[in-house]
């Protein structure tokens, strides 16, 4: 049975400049419908601040060994799936756009990957203490959304060498929907292939190809909850696999489920009338 509590959620779109590498601040208070969750990779960071109870991160594929979060941390871009446990979802965030955390993290971005780091070993621990403890004395959606807007604001260093470069390449990628390979990205953006890959890596957090392996599964996903059987051969063919054991391989090295299990286990999400996106997947 779902918690007797309020609902509440908000999204607000960023300020410039901010907007160019932030796709959304967002704000929710809501009751958790499945304790234990598998995310699946996404192209994003996100930079998450929670006011509840602290939240798990398994490390291995087993479940026995977890590490727990509780004021703030940064989920870094993933090339797999992992697995979560919470008892509360009281959390506000900004998504940044790949690429985007390079703008407001100096160092190499590749350190977030495949791994959730707590913001206090990201920046300066008592910023980050104070920065939380604005949040949680922050009475509404505006004044949240402002303090965090604000400290964002302070970090942000559009000169960053070689974040423009690594911004147009994401572009490409995602307007490809992932399929382009790293010789047309590099010639269509003059530079050498290794000099591309180094940039991307240490600016976006993955190399190109692998982004573009996420880009094209994560594209996928939407497709998959239509609500009618899916025709597994024409969606590998319309997300742009070889074919469907070529799909069917990738989906389960990202997902550690197979097409048909993922569908069977977000029917519970279904269920409950959730809206949780696509990249959410109940374990219970």
């Amino acid at each position: 049975m779902l918690p007797n509590m309020p609902i509440h959620s908000a999204a607000r779109p960023p300020v410039p400049p901010l907007d160019r590498y932030i796709e959304v601040l967002w704000y929710q208070h809501i009751p958790i419908y499945s304790a234990r969750e598998i995310i699946l990779p996404s192209p994003h960071i996100e930079l998450i601040f929670n006011f509840g109870q602290p939240h798990k991160v398994f490390l291995t594929p087993d479940l026995a060994d977890f590490a727990s979060h509780d004021q703030a941390w940064l989920a870094g871009l993933q090339s797999r799936y992992f697995t979560i446990e919470s008892t509360t979802s009281h959390l506000m965030g900004a998504r940044l756009k790949p690429g985007g955390a390079a703008a407001f993290f100096p160092g190499d971005i590749s350190a977030f990957t495949d791994r959730v780091t707590p913001l206090h070993a990201a920046i300066n621990p008592a910023a980050a203490a104070e920065l939380h403890a604005a949040l949680s004395a922050a009475g509404d959606d505006a004044a949240r959304f402002a303090v965090l807007q604000g400290f964002l604001l302070q970090r942000l260093d559009q000169g960053r060498p070689g974040l423009d470069l690594a911004l147009d390449a994401v572009g490409r990628i995602q307007a490809a929907q992932g399929n382009l390979g790293i010789a047309e990205l590099s010639d269509g953006l003059h530079v050498s292939h290794k000099h591309l890959i180094e940039v991307f890596a240490s600016t976006v957090g993955l190399r190109p190809k692998q982004f573009a392996r996420v880009i094209r599964f994560s594209a996928m996903l939407p497709d998959l909850l239509g609500g009618t059987q899916p025709d597994w051969a024409a969606l590998a063919q319309k997300a742009g696999y070889h074919d469907q054991s070529h799909f069917n391989r990738e989906f389960q090295l990202f997902a550690g489920l197979t097409p048909s299990q993922y569908l069977e286990l977000r029917t519970h999400y279904r269920d409950y009338g959730s809206t949780e996106d696509s990249r959410f997947v109940p374990l219970g």
